[in-house]
């Protein structure tokens, strides 16, 4: 079955006495790795991303007014 997937995120945890050390997550685009950052970094990310996203339907919003 083939992989139609553009994007992937895989998730890499280590653990040290039980508890989670860090959380990495790569990137990929179709199957070549485009990112790989800490937890704290893809949040930052993802909040910029709802920001350019939900920017255009402000800007919609406001064009229907």
């Amino acid at each position: 079955m083939a992989n139609n997937a553009v994007y992937r995120v895989e998730k890499t945890v280590v653990y040290e006495n039980g508890k989670v050390l860090n959380e990495c997550y790569s990137i990929l685009f179709y199957q070549d790795q485009i990112l790989n950052c800490m937890r704290e970094e893809l949040i930052e990310l993802h909040q910029l991303i709802s920001l350019a996203l939900n920017d255009r339907k402000e800007v919609s919003d406001e064009q229907e007014s």
